[in-house]
């Protein structure tokens, strides 16, 4: 098992711990003639160090006293589930995001993997949404479902177990899928009061289920009946998620009922005019934004203080300083976004196209929309093409 410990330092706000470097090997099977990737891990007898440093993030590096490092957050949010030899170039570059057993496999099958990554790059994304000058409350709302909503992940490792957060309503959402939708007790009638309109006015349920026809029609009545039966029937649960099934009735209400949703914040309704339109807008006013504004930021914290809630505090007698126990990589991760300052520094996808890369940014750097001189040379002898393209067809 990696050692891995960690020293907070005041003088420059970051802190440090290690783990173990390894060899990454790609197993590939083919069910159903698709191309299924496992990746295997094998540590080596040589520690990596980590540190978090303002303006880089978390980084790593092979050698404790040597300056600079490799920025780990930007590489994760670049991977794609299609790219097994970007992954494992990763993995054997920064290490593995969880402590790993010398005599015994380790291994991860790739959807359990980027069902971890994809959280990271959800959670990035929502924390730029927020911050953001003129806010997206579509991908807003994409991003703040699918962190809520998204069914738990477990991953096993040497020494623990390894979850992803779990909201209550999440529980109730993935545990409802065989909801009665022409439940013969349901009183058309019944009076609620929820946090969305004013305490003391209660009003009739006006949910039209109808009938079923075809698989949209089908997921539509599904979904609306899990909402309306959470509405109905969820009482028992901690304030924000219950305000949560209050914003997600009215939402789907007045608003439209979403098709899908996803970790880069697309978003896609039944009803393809509102998926395409201002029609999104109608029925989302001021109230129901900053209702859904709340709920992200709540969601947001949730996912953070989840994943950095096994990092311990102790006091170093040797140095005099604080110090604390980082037992993952990935709790490093979070630890690394937990320290950021959004206001400050956000993650930047690159402009260009053809990169894919993320880098820190200070908020204020409104025209650095590179990675690098090298894309940014890119796209303007690209802009350039293009002119002399239309300056010839004139």
């Amino acid at each position: 098992m990696s050692d891995y410990s960690n020293k907070f330092l005041f003088a420059n706000s970051t802190f440090t711990f290690t783990g173990s470097i390894c060899e990454c090997l790609i197993d590939v099977t083919h069910p159903k003639g698709i191309a299924n990737h496992t990746y295997r891990m094998f540590p080596k007898d040589v520690t990596i160090h980590y540190a978090y440093k303002m303006g880089q993030g978390l980084i790593s590096r092979r050698n404790k006293n040597a300056t600079g490092g490799h920025a780990i957050l930007p590489d994760l949010l670049a991977l794609k589930f299609d790219k097994p030899m970007a992954v494992k170039s990763f993995i054997e570059k920064h290490g593995y995001l969880f402590p790993l057993d010398k005599e015994n496999d380790n291994s991860i099958d790739e959807e359990s993997l980027f069902a971890l990554i994809n959280r990271l790059k959800a959670s990035v994304s929502l924390m730029n949404v927020l911050i953001a000058d003129k806010i997206d409350y579509r991908q807003m709302f994409a991003l703040t479902m699918y962190l809520l909503l998204t069914q738990q992940t477990s991953i096993k490792y040497f020494g623990g177990e390894y979850h992803t957060w779990k909201s209550d309503i999440g529980y109730y959402w993935n545990n409802l899928s065989s909801v009665d939708i022409h439940d013969p007790n349901d009183e058309r009638g019944l009076l609620i009061s929820d946090y969305i309109r004013p305490e003391d006015e209660l009003f009739f349920l006006e949910f039209d289920i109808g009938n079923s026809d075809g698989i949209e029609d089908y997921r539509s009545m599904t979904f609306k009946a899990i909402v309306l039966y959470l509405f109905k029937h969820i009482n028992h649960t901690q304030p924000e998620s219950r305000e949560a099934i209050d914003f997600l009735y009215h939402f789907f209400k007045d608003v439209g009922v979403p098709e899908s949703w996803d970790y880069t914040g697309e978003l896609t309704f039944l009803d393809r005019d509102i998926s395409k339109s201002t029609n999104f807008y109608d029925g989302f006013d001021t109230q129901r934004k900053e209702r859904l504004t709340k709920l992200a930021r709540w969601t947001l914290k949730s996912e953070i203080d989840f994943n950095i809630k096994t990092i311990t505090p102790s006091y170093d007698i040797d140095s005099m300083t604080p110090s604390w126990h980082v037992n993952t990589l990935m709790a490093g991760l979070y630890y690394s976004l937990f320290y950021m300052h959004p206001n400050i520094e956000q993650y930047r996808y690159c402009a260009n196209p053809n990169c894919g890369m993320a880098f820190l940014v200070m908020v204020t750097s409104h025209n650095k929309m590179y990675c690098s001189k090298r894309c940014g040379n890119a796209m303007q002898q690209r802009k350039l093409r293009r002119r002399r393209m239309e300056s010839i067809k004139d």
